[in-house]
C-alpha cells in the first residue's frame, strides 16, 4: 500500500488562482522568497500530521529549495517577486547581517525598510502557503488589497513580528488561540509566518504579548522608507507561540491542519 503525502503542496498544473481567483496555469511559489532563504535542505510537516490520533507511515518529503507551493498564477507569482518580494528580501537579508555580526552589541537595533511593502509581502505569501482554496474573512480582503496600493491595509491586520534565530519555517493559515497567552476570556484568529531571521504573525488584536508591530504603516505608501526597531537578544522558543499548556490553546480546521513545517534536515539527524 503507497503511504500518503506529510503534505499538501501541489493542486496540479491548473487550477483558480490563491491571489486573483482566475483559472490559469498554476506556478510554484515560495512562500520564503528564495533569494531570502539562508538554510538547508527542509524536511516538511503537517500539522495534520504532527497531531494525528494514530501513527500513520507518511512518506517523507525533502525540500531542497524552500517550501512552496502550486497554488498561484504566472502573473501574480511575478508582480509579488517584482513589486514587494525586494523590500522583504532586503528586510530578511539586514537582519542576518546584523545577527550574525560579533559587533552589534545593543539588543535593539535599527533597521532601514519599506513597512508597508513588507506587510503585503506577507500578505501574498500568507495567500500562497494555503493549500485549500478558501474565503474566509483574511482571505477575501487580503486578495483586494495585496496589489491596490492606493488603498490602505484595514486597522485590524496587525502584523507582528520577532527575531526568530532558528532556521525552520512555517506556515499557519486562519489558527484560532488565546488573544492573550493566559487569558481563557478571549480568542482570535491567527496567521503565522516563521522564517530565519524574522517570523510574523497577523491577528486582529491591538497588541500580543511584546511584539513590535507594523500597524502604524498599514495606511503607509508601499514605497515609504523608514526606521523600524527590532530586538535581536529577545528570543522565543521555535515552537512559540503556536506552543500549547496552561497559557495558550490552539484550534484548528481545514486550513490550519493543512499547515506546514519544514525543519533543517540536517538538525533532524543530529538528534
Amino acid at each position: 500500500m503507497e503511504k500518503p503525502d506529510i503534505v499538501n503542496i501541489d493542486r496540479g498544473k491548473y487550477g483558480k488562482c490563491n491571489i486573483c481567483l482566475q483559472k490559469k496555469k498554476l506556478t510554484w511559489e515560495h512562500v520564503v522568497p528564495q533569494a531570502a532563504l539562508f538554510y538547508d535542505d527542509l524536511v516538511l510537516k503537517s500539522i495534520h500530521q504532527q497531531i494525528h490520533g494514530k501513527q500513520i507511515d507518511y512518506r517523507t518529503r525533502i525540500s531542497q529549495n524552500g517550501l512552496k507551493l502550486r497554488t498561484v498564477c504566472k502573473e501574480c507569482n511575478s508582480k509579488l517577486g517584482r513589486e514587494l518580494d525586494p523590500a522583504l528580501i532586503d528586510f530578511l537579508k539586514t537582519v542576518k547581517n546584523f545577527g550574525e555580526s560579533n559587533l552589534v552589541f545593543n539588543p535593539t537595533i535599527s533597521i532601514r525598510c519599506q513597512p508597508n511593502a513588507i506587510i503585503r509581502a506577507v500578505l501574498g505569501h500568507l495567500l500562497a502557503s494555503k493549500y485549500h482554496l478558501e474565503f474566509s474573512e483574511f482571505d477575501k480582503t487580503a486578495r483586494k488589497i495585496i496589489f491596490d496600493y492606493e488603498q490602505p491595509i484595514p486597522n485590524n491586520f496587525n502584523l507582528f513580528y520577532w527575531a526568530y534565530p532558528y532556521k525552520n519555517i512555517a506556515a499557519y493559515r486562519d489558527v484560532i488561540m488565546l488573544s492573550q497567552r493566559g487569558d481563557f476570556g478571549a480568542v482570535s484568529n491567527f496567521q503565522i509566518l516563521k522564517c530565519y531571521p524574522v517570523s510574523f504573525l497577523f491577528t486582529d488584536t491591538d497588541k500580543y504579548e511584546n511584539l513590535l508591530s507594523l500597524k502604524n504603516y498599514n495606511s503607509e505608501s508601499p514605497e515609504k522608507v523608514d526606521h523600524i526597531p527590532l530586538n535581536l537578544f529577545e528570543k522565543h522558543a521555535p515552537n512559540w507561540p503556536e506552543s500549547i499548556g496552561v497559557d495558550n490553546i490552539f484550534v484548528i480546521g481545514q486550513a490550519g491542519a493543512s499547515s506546514i513545517t519544514g525543519i533543517q534536515k540536517k538538525d533532524l539527524n543530529t538528534k
